[in-house]
């Protein structure tokens, strides 16, 4: 199973908050970069998980697969 994850629409840099969050358990951060989701790596999918984000400029007319928005 290969797990994808990024944005429609991300930020510049990771909040300095959640670098810190993640940090008090475990998760180093530091240096990581957003990264935008294209339909082209979604397309080979069978479950894409979306945050209650915008969709919109991710047209899943050709995807057939499962979509859950937590």
């Amino acid at each position: 199973m290969k797990t994808l994850t990024g944005g429609t629409g991300p930020a510049d840099e990771v909040h300095e908050e959640v670098v810190t969050a993640m940090a008090e358990v475990g998760i180093n951060l530091a240096g990581r970069e957003p990264r935008e989701i294209k339909f082209e790596e979604l397309r080979d999918n069978q479950c894409v998980v979306t945050l209650g984000c915008s969709t919109e400029n991710v047209c899943p007319a050709t995807w057939s697969g499962e979509n859950r928005d937590w």
